[in-house]
Protein backbone atom coordinates (compact mmCIF):
# COMPACT_ATOMS: atom_id res chain seq x y z
CA UNK A 1 0.00 0.00 0.00
CA UNK A 2 1.35 3.29 -0.86
CA UNK A 3 2.72 6.21 1.49
CA UNK A 4 -0.88 8.50 2.21
CA UNK A 5 0.35 11.90 1.15
CA UNK A 6 -0.43 14.04 4.20
CA UNK A 7 -1.41 16.71 1.66
CA UNK A 8 -4.45 14.89 1.14
CA UNK A 9 -4.28 12.26 4.01
CA UNK A 10 -7.44 10.71 3.19
CA UNK A 11 -8.24 7.56 2.36
CA UNK A 12 -12.38 5.52 2.23
CA UNK A 13 -12.07 1.93 2.95
CA UNK A 14 -14.73 -0.46 1.58
CA UNK A 15 -16.31 -3.43 3.13
CA UNK A 16 -14.66 -6.94 1.45
CA UNK A 17 -11.17 -5.80 0.05
CA UNK A 18 -8.70 -6.87 3.10
CA UNK A 19 -6.27 -8.87 1.42
CA UNK A 20 -3.49 -9.95 4.41
CA UNK A 21 -0.41 -9.41 2.03
CA UNK A 22 -1.06 -5.94 2.34
CA UNK A 23 -0.76 -5.87 5.59
CA UNK A 24 2.00 -7.52 6.91
CA UNK A 25 5.60 -7.30 6.32
CA UNK A 26 6.29 -9.55 3.31
CA UNK A 27 9.14 -12.15 5.54
CA UNK A 28 5.56 -12.62 7.50
CA UNK A 29 3.39 -13.79 4.77
CA UNK A 30 5.14 -17.26 4.48
CA UNK A 31 6.46 -17.62 7.96
CA UNK A 32 5.44 -21.12 10.02
CA UNK A 33 4.57 -19.64 13.57
CA UNK A 34 6.67 -22.01 16.21
CA UNK A 35 4.87 -24.66 17.80
CA UNK A 36 5.49 -23.18 21.29
CA UNK A 37 3.92 -19.61 20.01
CA UNK A 38 1.01 -21.41 18.64
CA UNK A 39 0.30 -23.74 21.92
CA UNK A 40 0.39 -20.72 24.40
CA UNK A 41 -1.87 -18.47 21.53
CA UNK A 42 -4.46 -21.25 21.60
CA UNK A 43 -4.12 -21.90 25.03
CA UNK A 44 -8.23 -21.84 27.12
CA UNK A 45 -7.64 -19.59 29.86
CA UNK A 46 -8.78 -22.48 32.28
CA UNK A 47 -5.20 -24.29 31.17
CA UNK A 48 -3.34 -21.24 32.15
CA UNK A 49 -4.34 -20.56 35.43
CA UNK A 50 -3.59 -24.30 36.23
CA UNK A 51 -0.16 -24.01 34.90
CA UNK A 52 0.49 -21.06 36.67
CA UNK A 53 -0.63 -21.79 39.73
CA UNK A 54 1.06 -25.39 39.32
CA UNK A 55 4.77 -22.79 39.69
CA UNK A 56 2.80 -20.20 41.91
CA UNK A 57 1.46 -22.57 44.50
CA UNK A 58 0.84 -19.70 47.12
CA UNK A 59 -2.02 -18.10 43.88
CA UNK A 60 -5.51 -19.06 44.59
CA UNK A 61 -6.83 -20.52 40.91
CA UNK A 62 -10.14 -18.20 41.61
CA UNK A 63 -7.96 -14.87 42.58
CA UNK A 64 -6.11 -15.17 38.49
CA UNK A 65 -9.61 -15.64 37.46
CA UNK A 66 -11.07 -12.84 38.03
CA UNK A 67 -7.77 -11.05 36.97
CA UNK A 68 -8.16 -12.89 33.78
CA UNK A 69 -11.80 -11.82 33.31
CA UNK A 70 -11.32 -8.57 34.70
CA UNK A 71 -13.84 -5.83 32.12
CA UNK A 72 -11.55 -2.46 31.10
CA UNK A 73 -13.39 0.24 31.06
CA UNK A 74 -10.69 2.68 29.22
CA UNK A 75 -7.68 0.01 28.34
CA UNK A 76 -8.91 -2.51 25.81
CA UNK A 77 -5.91 -2.98 23.45
CA UNK A 78 -2.31 -3.07 25.11
CA UNK A 79 0.92 -3.60 24.26
CA UNK A 80 3.32 -4.17 26.90
CA UNK A 81 7.28 -4.71 26.45
CA UNK A 82 9.37 -7.20 28.33
CA UNK A 83 12.50 -8.37 28.90
CA UNK A 84 13.61 -11.65 30.08
CA UNK A 85 16.11 -11.20 32.45
CA UNK A 86 17.85 -13.31 35.38
CA UNK A 87 19.82 -12.83 38.75
CA UNK A 88 22.80 -14.42 40.10
CA UNK A 89 20.78 -17.17 41.71
CA UNK A 90 19.62 -18.59 38.77
CA UNK A 91 15.77 -17.47 38.94
CA UNK A 92 14.70 -16.25 36.11
CA UNK A 93 11.52 -13.61 35.00
CA UNK A 94 9.81 -11.02 32.81
CA UNK A 95 10.02 -7.76 33.71
CA UNK A 96 7.57 -5.27 32.12
CA UNK A 97 9.62 -1.97 30.95
CA UNK A 98 6.17 -0.10 29.53
CA UNK A 99 3.21 -1.34 28.29
CA UNK A 100 1.72 1.11 25.24
CA UNK A 101 -1.88 2.46 24.73
CA UNK A 102 -1.00 2.75 20.91
CA UNK A 103 0.80 -0.89 20.00
CA UNK A 104 1.73 -1.91 17.33
CA UNK A 105 2.64 -6.03 16.12
CA UNK A 106 -0.15 -7.88 14.10
CA UNK A 107 1.73 -7.04 10.96
CA UNK A 108 5.03 -8.87 12.31
CA UNK A 109 2.78 -12.15 13.50
CA UNK A 110 2.37 -15.21 11.59
CA UNK A 111 -0.65 -17.28 10.87
CA UNK A 112 -1.66 -19.67 13.98
CA UNK A 113 -4.24 -21.02 11.44
CA UNK A 114 -4.16 -21.13 7.62
CA UNK A 115 -7.86 -20.79 7.01
CA UNK A 116 -7.41 -17.49 8.95
CA UNK A 117 -9.00 -14.78 6.65
CA UNK A 118 -8.54 -12.08 8.53
CA UNK A 119 -4.67 -12.65 9.86
CA UNK A 120 -4.40 -11.22 13.52
CA UNK A 121 -6.96 -7.89 12.39
CA UNK A 122 -9.98 -9.97 12.36
CA UNK A 123 -9.86 -11.48 16.25
CA UNK A 124 -9.10 -7.51 17.36
CA UNK A 125 -12.25 -6.11 15.67
CA UNK A 126 -14.32 -9.14 16.32
CA UNK A 127 -13.76 -9.84 20.07
CA UNK A 128 -13.05 -5.96 21.15
CA UNK A 129 -14.03 -3.43 18.48
CA UNK A 130 -17.90 -5.11 17.36
CA UNK A 131 -19.18 -5.37 20.87
CA UNK A 132 -18.82 -1.26 21.14
CA UNK A 133 -19.90 -0.52 18.20
CA UNK A 134 -23.05 -2.59 18.64
CA UNK A 135 -23.64 -0.37 21.77
CA UNK A 136 -22.83 2.59 20.18
CA UNK A 137 -24.75 5.04 17.73
CA UNK A 138 -25.98 3.46 14.75
CA UNK A 139 -27.19 6.33 12.19
CA UNK A 140 -25.73 5.81 9.26
CA UNK A 141 -24.38 9.39 8.35
CA UNK A 142 -21.84 8.60 11.40
CA UNK A 143 -18.92 7.19 10.30
CA UNK A 144 -16.31 5.07 11.40
CA UNK A 145 -12.87 6.00 10.97
CA UNK A 146 -8.80 4.89 12.05
CA UNK A 147 -6.22 7.71 12.71
CA UNK A 148 -2.96 7.46 13.00
CA UNK A 149 0.26 9.03 12.61
CA UNK A 150 2.63 6.17 11.45
CA UNK A 151 2.04 2.54 11.67
CA UNK A 152 0.25 2.66 8.13
CA UNK A 153 0.47 -0.56 7.22
CA UNK A 154 -0.96 -2.01 10.15
CA UNK A 155 -3.43 0.65 10.51
CA UNK A 156 -4.80 0.47 6.97
CA UNK A 157 -4.76 -3.43 7.97
CA UNK A 158 -7.32 -2.32 10.74
CA UNK A 159 -9.35 -0.58 9.40
CA UNK A 160 -10.50 -2.43 6.42
CA UNK A 161 -10.93 -5.16 8.67
CA UNK A 162 -13.42 -3.10 10.23
CA UNK A 163 -14.58 -2.17 7.05
CA UNK A 164 -15.37 -5.77 5.79
CA UNK A 165 -16.56 -7.07 9.40
CA UNK A 166 -18.81 -4.53 9.99
CA UNK A 167 -20.18 -4.00 6.91
CA UNK A 168 -19.63 -0.22 6.50
CA UNK A 169 -17.16 1.67 4.87
CA UNK A 170 -14.12 2.95 6.80
CA UNK A 171 -12.49 6.66 7.30
CA UNK A 172 -7.99 5.90 7.18
CA UNK A 173 -6.88 9.57 8.26
CA UNK A 174 -3.61 10.89 8.50
CA UNK A 175 -3.50 13.07 11.95
CA UNK A 176 -0.08 14.58 12.97
CA UNK A 177 0.04 16.91 15.82
CA UNK A 178 1.25 19.30 12.83
CA UNK A 179 -2.10 18.52 10.70
CA UNK A 180 -4.71 17.62 13.38
CA UNK A 181 -6.50 21.02 12.24
CA UNK A 182 -6.71 20.45 8.65
CA UNK A 183 -8.21 16.63 9.08
CA UNK A 184 -10.20 16.35 12.57
CA UNK A 185 -12.13 19.40 14.93
CA UNK A 186 -14.01 18.97 18.06
CA UNK A 187 -17.81 20.14 17.62
CA UNK A 188 -20.13 19.57 20.82
CA UNK A 189 -18.10 17.09 22.36
CA UNK A 190 -18.23 15.18 19.22
CA UNK A 191 -14.74 14.39 16.74
CA UNK A 192 -15.69 15.24 13.15
CA UNK A 193 -13.01 14.23 10.03
CA UNK A 194 -12.30 16.79 7.16
CA UNK A 195 -13.31 14.26 4.34
CA UNK A 196 -12.73 16.11 0.82
CA UNK A 197 -15.80 17.34 0.46
CA UNK A 198 -17.12 17.92 3.48
CA UNK A 199 -16.87 18.16 7.22
CA UNK A 200 -18.36 14.63 7.69
CA UNK A 201 -20.30 15.17 10.74
CA UNK A 202 -19.76 13.55 13.70
CA UNK A 203 -17.46 10.21 13.83
CA UNK A 204 -19.15 7.89 16.22
CA UNK A 205 -16.28 5.05 16.98
CA UNK A 206 -12.56 4.94 15.89
CA UNK A 207 -9.19 3.40 16.33
CA UNK A 208 -6.57 6.02 17.39
CA UNK A 209 -3.22 5.13 16.67
CA UNK A 210 -1.67 8.87 17.45
CA UNK A 211 1.45 8.48 19.28
CA UNK A 212 3.30 11.92 18.98
CA UNK A 213 1.63 14.31 21.99
CA UNK A 214 -2.34 13.26 21.02
CA UNK A 215 -2.88 15.08 24.62
CA UNK A 216 -2.98 18.25 23.06
CA UNK A 217 -5.56 17.72 20.31
CA UNK A 218 -7.75 14.83 21.31
CA UNK A 219 -10.05 15.97 24.53
CA UNK A 220 -10.62 13.34 27.27
CA UNK A 221 -14.34 14.07 27.42
CA UNK A 222 -15.59 12.78 24.24
CA UNK A 223 -18.85 11.44 22.91
CA UNK A 224 -16.97 9.46 20.16
CA UNK A 225 -15.86 6.19 21.39
CA UNK A 226 -11.90 5.91 20.92
CA UNK A 227 -9.78 2.49 21.59
CA UNK A 228 -8.02 3.60 23.26
CA UNK A 229 -9.31 6.98 24.39
CA UNK A 230 -7.31 9.54 26.06
CA UNK A 231 -6.81 8.79 29.52
CA UNK A 232 -5.49 5.47 29.00
CA UNK A 233 -2.37 7.72 27.88
CA UNK A 234 -2.23 10.10 30.43
CA UNK A 235 -2.57 6.93 32.81
CA UNK A 236 0.52 5.50 31.29
CA UNK A 237 0.26 4.51 27.57
CA UNK A 238 1.95 7.93 26.89
CA UNK A 239 3.09 8.50 30.47
CA UNK A 240 5.89 6.06 32.32
CA UNK A 241 5.75 7.94 35.66
CA UNK A 242 2.59 7.71 36.37
CA UNK A 243 2.40 4.35 35.03
CA UNK A 244 5.11 3.65 37.36
CA UNK A 245 2.64 5.15 40.73
CA UNK A 246 -0.57 2.86 38.80
CA UNK A 247 1.92 -0.22 39.73
CA UNK A 248 2.83 0.66 42.82
CA UNK A 249 -1.18 1.54 43.89
CA UNK A 250 -1.92 -2.05 42.51
CA UNK A 251 1.02 -3.95 43.88
CA UNK A 252 -0.21 -2.91 47.31
CA UNK A 253 -4.23 -4.10 46.38
CA UNK A 254 -2.84 -7.68 45.24
CA UNK A 255 -0.09 -8.29 47.12
CA UNK A 256 -2.41 -11.01 49.38
CA UNK A 257 -3.02 -12.38 46.57
CA UNK A 258 0.71 -13.17 46.05
CA UNK A 259 0.62 -11.42 42.86
CA UNK A 260 3.25 -8.98 41.42
CA UNK A 261 4.04 -6.48 38.74
CA UNK A 262 7.52 -7.10 37.79
CA UNK A 263 9.96 -3.89 36.65
CA UNK A 264 12.96 -2.05 36.93
CA UNK A 265 13.39 -0.41 40.50
CA UNK A 266 12.67 3.51 39.45
CA UNK A 267 12.33 6.41 41.49
CA UNK A 268 10.17 9.18 39.85
CA UNK A 269 9.48 12.82 39.76
CA UNK A 270 13.23 13.55 39.84
CA UNK A 271 14.59 17.27 38.30
CA UNK A 272 17.17 17.65 36.26
CA UNK A 273 19.69 18.57 39.06
CA UNK A 274 19.20 15.73 41.11
CA UNK A 275 19.76 13.26 38.26
CA UNK A 276 24.06 12.79 38.69
CA UNK A 277 22.76 11.84 42.67
CA UNK A 278 20.34 9.36 41.50
CA UNK A 279 22.41 8.25 38.40
CA UNK A 280 25.50 7.36 41.37
CA UNK A 281 23.58 5.72 43.28
CA UNK A 282 23.39 2.90 41.53
CA UNK A 283 26.88 2.52 40.50
CA UNK A 284 26.86 4.99 37.73
CA UNK A 285 24.53 2.73 35.53
CA UNK A 286 20.98 4.02 34.99
CA UNK A 287 18.10 4.65 32.21
CA UNK A 288 16.86 7.83 32.53
CA UNK A 289 13.55 8.46 30.82
CA UNK A 290 11.51 11.77 29.84
CA UNK A 291 8.12 10.21 31.24
CA UNK A 292 5.77 11.17 28.33
CA UNK A 293 8.19 9.93 25.05
CA UNK A 294 7.35 6.84 23.14
CA UNK A 295 9.61 4.76 20.42
CA UNK A 296 13.09 5.31 22.51
CA UNK A 297 12.62 8.61 21.89
CA UNK A 298 14.07 10.61 24.75
CA UNK A 299 15.75 7.65 26.49
CA UNK A 300 19.11 7.59 27.92
CA UNK A 301 21.10 5.10 29.05
CA UNK A 302 24.06 6.48 31.17
CA UNK A 303 26.70 4.18 31.79
CA UNK A 304 29.61 6.46 32.07
CA UNK A 305 30.77 10.06 32.91
CA UNK A 306 30.18 11.03 28.69
CA UNK A 307 26.91 9.51 28.80
CA UNK A 308 25.99 11.87 31.86
CA UNK A 309 27.26 15.34 30.97
CA UNK A 310 26.06 14.91 27.23
CA UNK A 311 22.44 14.59 28.85
CA UNK A 312 22.63 16.92 31.27
CA UNK A 313 23.74 19.13 28.50
CA UNK A 314 20.89 18.43 26.25
CA UNK A 315 17.79 21.02 26.10
CA UNK A 316 14.80 19.44 28.04
CA UNK A 317 11.24 20.14 27.52
CA UNK A 318 9.82 18.71 30.42
CA UNK A 319 10.97 19.61 34.14
CA UNK A 320 10.23 15.90 35.62
CA UNK A 321 12.12 12.97 34.64
CA UNK A 322 11.84 8.99 36.01
CA UNK A 323 15.10 7.11 36.32
CA UNK A 324 15.42 3.47 36.71
CA UNK A 325 17.80 1.09 37.23
CA UNK A 326 20.06 -0.13 34.03
CA UNK A 327 20.08 -3.91 32.85
CA UNK A 328 23.02 -5.29 31.71
CA UNK A 329 25.06 -8.18 32.09
CA UNK A 330 25.88 -9.96 35.80
CA UNK A 331 28.34 -7.72 36.70
CA UNK A 332 27.64 -4.70 35.54
CA UNK A 333 23.78 -4.20 35.76
CA UNK A 334 22.61 -1.53 38.59
CA UNK A 335 22.40 -3.17 41.81
CA UNK A 336 18.64 -3.59 43.12
CA UNK A 337 18.69 -3.88 46.87
CA UNK A 338 19.42 -7.26 47.38
CA UNK A 339 20.34 -8.56 43.67
CA UNK A 340 21.08 -7.61 40.21
CA UNK A 341 18.95 -8.49 37.07
CA UNK A 342 19.97 -8.99 34.10
CA UNK A 343 19.80 -10.14 30.57
CA UNK A 344 19.20 -13.46 29.19
CA UNK A 345 19.64 -12.12 26.14
CA UNK A 346 19.45 -14.08 22.59
CA UNK A 347 21.44 -17.43 22.22
CA UNK A 348 24.93 -16.35 21.04
CA UNK A 349 25.26 -16.53 17.19
CA UNK A 350 28.08 -17.92 14.98
CA UNK A 351 30.22 -15.05 16.39
CA UNK A 352 29.67 -15.99 19.32
CA UNK A 353 27.89 -12.39 19.51
CA UNK A 354 24.64 -11.92 22.81
CA UNK A 355 21.67 -9.40 21.88
CA UNK A 356 20.00 -7.68 24.40
CA UNK A 357 16.17 -8.57 23.34
CA UNK A 358 12.51 -7.41 24.36
CA UNK A 359 9.32 -9.42 23.84
CA UNK A 360 5.84 -7.17 22.49
CA UNK A 361 3.27 -8.89 23.71
CA UNK A 362 -0.46 -7.33 22.73
CA UNK A 363 -3.09 -8.20 24.50
CA UNK A 364 -6.75 -7.44 24.00
CA UNK A 365 -9.83 -6.96 26.54
CA UNK A 366 -12.69 -8.63 25.11
CA UNK A 367 -16.57 -9.54 26.39
CA UNK A 368 -14.87 -12.71 28.29
CA UNK A 369 -11.74 -10.59 29.40
CA UNK A 370 -8.32 -10.86 28.28
CA UNK A 371 -6.56 -13.00 25.80
CA UNK A 372 -2.69 -12.75 23.84
CA UNK A 373 -3.11 -11.08 20.17
CA UNK A 374 0.13 -11.41 18.74
CA UNK A 375 4.10 -11.60 19.70
CA UNK A 376 6.85 -10.51 18.49
CA UNK A 377 10.88 -9.91 19.61
CA UNK A 378 12.96 -7.45 18.65
CA UNK A 379 16.89 -7.11 19.38
CA UNK A 380 19.36 -4.46 19.61
CA UNK A 381 21.89 -3.03 17.13
CA UNK A 382 24.99 -4.04 18.72
CA UNK A 383 25.88 -7.21 20.61
CA UNK A 384 26.81 -7.17 24.44
CA UNK A 385 30.15 -6.59 25.53
CA UNK A 386 31.80 -8.45 28.23
CA UNK A 387 33.43 -4.42 29.65
CA UNK A 388 31.11 -1.46 29.78
CA UNK A 389 33.88 0.78 30.35
CA UNK A 390 35.11 0.05 26.37
CA UNK A 391 31.86 0.72 24.99
CA UNK A 392 31.38 4.03 22.12
CA UNK A 393 27.41 4.14 22.90
CA UNK A 394 25.57 1.95 25.15
CA UNK A 395 22.43 2.90 23.34
CA UNK A 396 23.28 0.61 20.67
CA UNK A 397 23.58 -2.33 22.86
CA UNK A 398 20.60 -1.62 25.31
CA UNK A 399 17.76 -0.52 23.06
CA UNK A 400 15.54 -2.41 21.08
CA UNK A 401 13.27 -0.03 19.64
CA UNK A 402 12.97 -0.45 16.08
CA UNK A 403 11.49 3.22 15.30
CA UNK A 404 13.44 6.08 14.28
CA UNK A 405 13.17 9.12 13.04
CA UNK A 406 14.55 10.42 9.94
CA UNK A 407 14.36 13.76 7.93
CA UNK A 408 11.51 14.41 10.52
CA UNK A 409 9.41 10.76 9.48
CA UNK A 410 9.23 8.39 11.64
CA UNK A 411 10.53 4.69 10.30
CA UNK A 412 10.99 1.28 11.03
CA UNK A 413 14.47 -0.87 11.11
CA UNK A 414 12.93 -4.09 10.35
CA UNK A 415 15.99 -5.55 9.98
CA UNK A 416 15.98 -6.39 13.91
CA UNK A 417 12.89 -7.75 13.80
CA UNK A 418 12.68 -11.65 15.18
CA UNK A 419 9.32 -13.64 14.67
CA UNK A 420 7.68 -16.00 16.33
CA UNK A 421 8.29 -18.64 13.33
CA UNK A 422 10.16 -21.36 13.44
CA UNK A 423 13.43 -19.78 12.92
CA UNK A 424 13.50 -16.60 14.53
CA UNK A 425 12.09 -17.86 18.06
CA UNK A 426 15.08 -20.40 18.65
CA UNK A 427 16.93 -17.42 19.26
CA UNK A 428 14.86 -16.33 22.22
CA UNK A 429 15.47 -19.29 25.27
CA UNK A 430 11.78 -18.52 25.91
CA UNK A 431 9.71 -21.40 26.33
CA UNK A 432 5.77 -21.98 27.13
CA UNK A 433 5.99 -20.51 31.04
CA UNK A 434 7.83 -17.89 30.02
CA UNK A 435 5.37 -17.03 27.56
CA UNK A 436 2.75 -17.70 30.41
CA UNK A 437 4.48 -15.19 33.04
CA UNK A 438 4.60 -12.58 30.48
CA UNK A 439 1.14 -12.93 29.60
CA UNK A 440 0.15 -12.83 33.31
CA UNK A 441 3.00 -9.66 33.70
CA UNK A 442 1.33 -8.12 30.36
CA UNK A 443 -2.40 -8.26 32.04
CA UNK A 444 -1.57 -7.14 34.95
CA UNK A 445 0.25 -4.16 34.12
CA UNK A 446 -2.89 -3.45 31.93
CA UNK A 447 -5.07 -3.54 34.78
CA UNK A 448 -3.46 -1.30 36.93
CA UNK A 449 -3.46 1.23 33.96
CA UNK A 450 -7.10 1.12 33.51
CA UNK A 451 -7.67 1.19 37.35
CA UNK A 452 -5.43 4.73 37.37
CA UNK A 453 -7.81 5.77 34.05
CA UNK A 454 -10.68 5.45 36.26
CA UNK A 455 -9.62 7.01 39.10
CA UNK A 456 -8.82 10.35 36.85
CA UNK A 457 -12.22 10.79 35.99
CA UNK A 458 -15.25 11.32 37.23
CA UNK A 459 -18.64 9.33 36.81
CA UNK A 460 -19.39 12.37 33.78
CA UNK A 461 -16.19 11.30 32.49
CA UNK A 462 -14.58 15.08 34.25
CA UNK A 463 -11.10 15.24 33.96
CA UNK A 464 -9.44 15.28 37.55
CA UNK A 465 -7.11 18.14 37.50
CA UNK A 466 -5.95 18.20 40.70
CA UNK A 467 -5.49 14.33 41.07
CA UNK A 468 -3.59 14.27 38.45
CA UNK A 469 -1.08 16.83 39.09
CA UNK A 470 -1.02 15.30 42.35
CA UNK A 471 0.58 12.72 40.72
CA UNK A 472 2.29 14.20 37.78
CA UNK A 473 3.22 17.73 39.34
CA UNK A 474 4.47 19.17 35.89
CA UNK A 475 2.97 22.88 34.93
CA UNK A 476 4.49 21.97 31.25
CA UNK A 477 2.83 18.71 30.64
CA UNK A 478 -0.71 20.16 32.37
CA UNK A 479 -0.53 23.08 30.05
CA UNK A 480 -0.83 20.63 27.21
CA UNK A 481 -3.48 18.75 28.48
CA UNK A 482 -6.87 19.66 25.87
Amino acid sequence: MAIIDVKNPYTCIQPDQFKFQKYVYPQVINAQIHPIVKFFMTLSPERIIKRYCHLHPYVDPTDLKNILSYQCKHFTLAGSDLMYVTNESGKRTMLVIENNSCPSGQKSMPKVFENSDFWWYGKFIEEVVLPRINKSYTKKDWVLAVIFDKNEIENAGHASALATLADEEVHLVYCSAKTHKDVMRIKDEWIEINIPWKWRQRVRWWIRYVTQQPRKYIPIRCNTLLINPIISCLAWGRNKLVATKAYEKYNARIQHLWLKIMYPETVCDVSLEKIPYRVDRWGGKAVVKNPYSNAWQWVYTITNEKELKAFMEENHTYSKFIVQSLLWNAHRSSFWRTWRWYHVGTLPDKKWNTYVVDVRMRIINGINGFAPLSLNARRAKAPLPEDIYNTESSRDILGTNLSYIEDGVSKTDSSRLILMDRIDFNQLWIWIDDLIEGYIQSVLSTIAIDKMSKSLLTKEWTFKSKTFSNLNNDPDLLKEIL
